[in-house]
């Protein structure tokens, strides 16, 4: 019956408020109407004398230096200007014509050209800041001036004292009246001197006679004052409604919200109606500062963030009216602060379910109530809205996600994530099928889907498939920046595609090749482990391929879905640019994966066989990199195969030979000669030496010295190799099976050697190899003189020096066979 009784009193003092208000309004028209008309007729007297004015120009009267007015300099606030824009568009159409200006030939050339020679080119105008910095700048300009004087601007007339003083004296003395009520509950409940039904009728009373004198007071000189009132009635009513439910239980929770709706919509009405943004923020501060003054030990979640959610309604209804910046960023900070605070102190997860709801209505509410103006009007969202959109998605997920990590497991914080970023993909699609307009609030949106999309998958799964899922992320976000033909979302696949590069090199590689591989494991269970790597592998570098084809081949974009130009950014590279970024990036991927998987691979299938894959590996790298000679500039080709020569030369002397046991000083393989190792040399040396000919073809096609100088270095490199091989593989050999003819036999190979450089360089016409052949001949037959003379056995020496001297005429033969190239070269000299 008491809840009863005090539910019927409110709605009674709601019915005589609704009827009032109208009323009241009605008088204000009319009290506006005839200013109205007073200030038309005072527009009229102006006109009329600034017609007399240009009639009679001289008729105008002298003016006293005086009563000259000097403008002031030091204006606290912008003024707004003193002619609304009818009277100005009117004086402009009265003001008289201006002369047209001289023409440049009523000057005579000289004077023209000496006075332009003495005009100093004027500096460049500083560059005009753009639309959203211009936004941004008077979006805050209105607040401060508001927070100042009131107003978005300040009256002319109106001094700054004046403006500062009055408004900052009603606004403190409105907010110290609800304070004293506040204090007034709390006392009164503390001393036991009224029970709740008379505490909270006191309140409300209160509030309604400060409702009822802030009404009786709009339009008149203390319209100020009114505003003021109005505000503090609000307030007052706030918290009357808020300890009638929370605090003493005299009504319940469906009867709280419904008056606490009642009363918030008379709050909007009344801001909007009287276009007044101090009643609203008055009412603001009221409502919000209500749970803290009467706080308790213990927080009703549903009571008090539904409270809140009411006060948050209220903004947005008056968010659709009114574009008070101030007003939806002071609820916004409010909601987001109290909820914090309240759920660091109170919460348990036992509650989840309570407060949860709540925190995804205040998501969904501060993110319509954002930009709900400039969508309704048609107007540009600004930076501050895109930031408080960005703010607003952040808190909500942060909050989210600490108490889902106190309540359940870290993973279902995915699911958040997940339908954040499904919330601004319904978003960014309705607004593509508007045909919106608004560049800021669809890269807002995009932006914002992308993110939550791509921290959706560390939440949900290990690290060992994470880099796999952005893979594929990104390979969708590029299909649809060419769906959409969006440059925006095609710089953020590239971006997340950089990400999935960095984990892939720097982590998952690391984490998956650290790990050692017992020696008994089977090679089924291997192969399982093989077939892991090559899916968490092998899928980022399919998706990075793809990619290379959509940047070549783009798609063609949907026509209903296209995004404006207007609502796009400017592309930051060229899509040739990406597309050798991402061949860049698929040949280091590639390469570097399949390096290690190789090795490990072939150690556990069959490890002679390991180097000279590898070394395969790396051949078929290069040489992929020089059938690219054509496409790319000749100096980094260049300097790409020199990099790659001089790398696989560092793997083949010290990994590969130290692996096979060389002994450098001995030029011999240690410690026993296994054929098994010797044709996986011989294999590991032919892919190398395949690669420095094939380089060597590549460039000595091109005439360009460069060119000639890299055909010259890969030409004897090559050759330099061939001694080098054959060298260990003839000694050893001779060591472990013929060890009394091992120096004799290296003098009679080397002997060989030398008859084959001659023999080329005289065939080709190459000097310098034959002048090396005959320099080797002049070392071989040092060597066995002075050093096999004394080592080899009287069998050994007579066969190694008959073998010498029978390559020595051979070679003697060859320049007697091309004895006629010398003359041919004699002549030209000549000739010459």
């Amino acid at each position: 019956m008491t809840e009863f009784l005090f539910v019927a009193l409110i709605f009674l003092a709601l019915v005589a408020g609704l009827i009032a208000a109208p009323i009241v309004s009605m008088i204000l028209c009319v009290r506006i109407r005839r200013q109205q008309s007073e200030i038309t007729a005072t527009l009229s007297s102006i006109r009329e004398q600034l017609h007399s004015f240009q009639k009679h120009p001289a008729e105008k009267p002298s003016q006293s230096p005086t009563q000259e007015k000097v403008p002031d300099a030091y204006h606290v606030c912008k003024t707004q200007p003193a002619d609304s824009g009818a009277v100005a568009a009117q004086k402009a159409a009265d003001a008289p014509v201006p002369p047209p200006p001289k023409p440049a030939s009523a000057l005579p050339p000289a004077k023209e050209s000496a006075k332009a020679k003495a005009t100093p080119t004027p500096p460049p105008p500083p560059a005009e800041p753009g639309r959203f910095e211009a936004a941004a700048k008077r979006i805050l300009t209105k607040i401060w001036n508001w927070i100042i004087v009131g107003e978005e601007y300040r009256r002319p007339g109106v001094s700054t004292e004046y403006a500062v003083a009055t408004n900052w004296l009603v606004r403190i003395g409105v907010i110290i009246v609800v304070i004293g009520v506040l204090f007034f509950l709390d006392y009164t409940s503390t001393r036991g001197w009224l029970g709740p039904m008379g505490k909270v009728a006191i309140a409300l009373l209160t509030g309604s006679a400060l409702l009822a004198t802030g009404i009786r007071l709009l339009g008149k000189r203390y319209h100020l004052i009114g505003q003021g009132l109005l505000g503090a009635g609000l307030a007052v009513w706030y918290a009357a409604l808020f300890a009638a439910a929370n605090l003493y239980n005299l009504i319940g929770t469906g009867s709280a919200f419904a008056l606490m709706i009642g009363v918030t919509i008379g709050a909007g009405f009344m801001a909007v109606r009287f276009d007044s943004l101090l009643i609203a923020i008055l009412g603001l501060i009221g409502g919000f500062g209500t749970p803290l003054m009467l706080s308790t030990e213990t927080v009703n979640f549903p009571g008090f963030f539904g409270y809140m959610f009411v006060l948050g309604c209220g903004v947005f209804g008056i968010a659709h009216k009114r574009n008070w910046h101030l007003l939806n960023t002071l609820a916004f900070a409010a909601t987001y602060i109290l909820a914090s605070v309240s759920l660091y102190d109170a919460y348990e997860p036992a509650l989840f379910w309570q407060v949860a709801p709540f925190l995804t209505a205040f998501f969904v509410l501060f993110s319509t109530t954002i930009f709900i103006y400039q969508l309704r009007h048609g107007k540009p969202s600004t930076l501050i809205d895109l930031l408080m959109l960005v703010l607003n998605a952040w808190i909500f997920f942060g909050l989210m996600h600490r108490t889902i990590d106190q309540t359940f497991a870290t993973e279902w914080s995915a699911a958040v994530a997940l339908g954040l970023g499904a919330f601004y993909t319904a978003h960014l699609y309705v607004f593509l099928q508007r045909k919106g307009q608004d560049r800021g609030l669809a890269l807002a949106f995009i932006g914002l889907a992308a993110f939550f999309l791509i921290i959706t998958l560390p939440l949900l799964l290990s690290d060992q498939w994470l880099t796999l899922c952005w893979s594929l992320l990104a390979l969708l976000l590029l299909w649809m920046a060419n769906k959409l033909d969006s440059r925006f979302l095609q710089h953020t696949a590239c971006a997340l595609y950089l990400i999935v590069f960095y984990r892939f090199m720097y982590l998952d590689l690391s984490r998956s090749f650290r790990v050692t591989i017992p020696e008994d494991v089977s090679l089924f269970a291997y192969g399982r482990i093989l077939l892991s790597r090559l899916i968490s592998f092998g899928v980022p570098v399919a998706s990075v391929a793809a990619a290379m084809r959509l940047l070549r081949r783009p798609i063609k974009p949907a026509s209903n879905l296209q995004l404006k130009p207007g609502n796009d950014i400017k592309p930051l590279f060229s899509s040739s640019r990406g597309l050798i970024g991402a061949g860049i990036l698929l040949f280091i991927m590639l390469f570097g994966y399949l390096h290690l998987e190789l090795n490990r691979t072939f150690l556990v299938v069959w490890s002679p066989l390991r180097l000279p894959i590898l070394s395969a590996l790396w051949v078929a790298a290069a040489w992929v990199i020089l059938r690219l000679y054509a496409g790319f500039p000749k100096g980094a080709l260049r300097l790409l195969a020199y990099l790659f020569a001089v790398a696989i030369l560092c793997k083949l002397f010290f990994v590969d030979l130290p692996y096979w046991g060389l002994d450098m000083l001995r030029y011999l393989y240690q410690p026993d000669y296994r054929f098994m190792d010797a044709g996986m040399r011989l294999l590991d040396f032919a892919v190398i030496l395949f690669l420095f000919l094939y380089a060597f073809r590549l460039f000595w096609r091109d005439n360009q010295i460069g060119e000639r100088k890299a055909a010259s270095f890969f030409g004897y490199s090559s050759l330099v190799l061939l001694l080098i091989y054959t060298t260990f593989e003839v000694n050893t050999f001779l060591h472990h099976y013929l060890p009394g003819m091992r120096a004799g036999g290296i003098s009679v190979f080397w002997g060989l050697f030398a008859l084959g450089l001659v023999t080329g360089g005289l065939r080709y016409r190459v000097k310098p190899l034959r002048f090396t052949g005959l320099a080797f001949f002049s070392i071989v037959v040092i060597k066995i003189f002075f050093s096999d003379l004394a080592q080899l056995d009287p069998l050994y020496k007579i066969i190694a020096f008959t073998l010498l001297g029978m390559v020595l005429l051979a070679g003697a033969f060859v320049y007697l066979r091309f004895e006629d190239r010398f003359r041919e070269t004699e002549t030209e000299r000549k000739d010459a």
